[in-house]
C-alpha cells in the first residue's frame, strides 16, 4: 500500500520511498478532486500514511508550566495561545500538543480540520502526520542530545526547529522569495536559541552563528534540494548537514 505526501501544491503517491504518481492542486479548498484523480490513476483505494508538509500547519511552542498536570489544561492553553497568535479561535483546526517533559517547551501543531476530513474520506490513511515532525521524532530517537537545526524547506516556505543539546529552544515558520532570507532567519534563531547556553556563542570568521559545539543540520526537502541544505549549513557554520528527500 502506498503512502501519500501532501506538499505545498502537489499530492505525491510513493511506494517503498519511490514516487509513482503526482497531482497538482490549487488550494486546500480544492483538494478533493485532485486527490480522487490521483488515487484513481493508480487504482488505489487507500494509503498506509498521509504525511503533510509543514507549510499547511500552524506550529508554535508553549513554555513548560509545572502547574498544568492534565492534557485538558495543556489543550486549553494551546487553544488560547493559538487565538492570540493567529487572531482567530481554533474552531476550524485540529490541535495536537506534543508529549514532552520539563524543562523543554511543548510543541503545538495545528492542521486544518477540513483537510483532515478530506484525507480521511478519500485516502483512508492509517495515520496522518506532519512530515517534519516525523523526521524530528526519528532524529531525536537516534540522537537524544541533538544540537542544531532540523528544517523543512519548500519552494517558498521554511520551518526551522532549533535544538540545544536535545532541548527544543526555538521554532520559526516563514515564507520566502530567496534562500538568503532563510539563512538570515536561521542565524537569528540559532543565536537566540543558544543565548542562554552556558557555552556561549561564537565561531571564527565573519559569517554564521553557533555555539562552541558545532551545530548539525537536518533538512527535509520538498523544494530547493541540496541548495537549501548548503545555505543553512553556511549560515550556522556547520560541516555536518543531512538532506532528507
Amino acid at each position: 500500500m502506498p503512502d501519500l505526501l501532501v506538499q505545498a501544491n502537489e499530492l505525491v503517491l510513493r511506494e517503498r520511498g519511490e514516487e509513482v504518481a503526482r497531482e497538482a492542486f490549487a488550494s486546500l479548498d480544492s483538494l478533493a478532486k485532485p486527490l480522487q484523480r490521483l488515487m484513481k490513476s493508480k487504482g488505489v483505494f487507500g494509503v498506509s500514511a498521509a504525511r503533510i508538509a509543514s507549510c499547511h500547519a500552524r506550529m508554535f511552542l508553549l513554555p513548560w508550566v509545572p502547574e498544568l498536570t492534565t492534557a485538558e489544561r495543556w489543550n486549553a492553553l494551546a487553544a488560547s495561545r493559538f487565538e492570540q497568535a493567529y487572531g482567530e479561535p481554533p474552531d476550524d483546526w485540529v490541535l495536537r500538543v506534543a508529549n514532552e517533559t520539563p524543562p523543554g517547551a511543548r510543541l503545538v501543531a495545528a492542521l486544518p480540520a477540513a483537510m483532515l476530513d478530506t484525507l480521511g474520506r478519500l485516502a483512508k490513511p492509517r495515520s496522518i502526520s506532519i512530515r517534519l515532525l516525523d523526521e524530528l521524532g526519528a532524529l531525536i530517537t537516534r540522537e537524544p542530545q541533538f544540537h542544531g537545526c532540523i528544517a523543512e524547506i519548500g519552494a517558498d516556505s521554511a520551518s526551522l526547529l532549533m535544538f540545544c543539546r536535545g532541548e527544543l529552544r526555538r521554532l520559526r515558520s516563514r515564507r520566502f522569495e530567496h534562500l538568503e532570507e532563510v539563512s538570515a532567519a536561521a542565524r537569528s534563531e540559532w543565536a537566540t536559541a543558544c543565548a542562554s547556553d552556558g557555552t556561549g556563542n561564537h565561531r571564527s570568521g565573519n559569517r554564521g552563528v553557533g555555539s562552541r559545539t558545532q551545530p548539525a543540520i537536518s533538512v527535509v526537502v520538498s523544494g530547493g534540494g541540496t541548495a537549501a541544505r548548503d545555505a543553512l549549513a553556511s549560515a550556522l557554520g556547520s560541516s555536518r548537514a543531512l538532506c532528507i528527500a
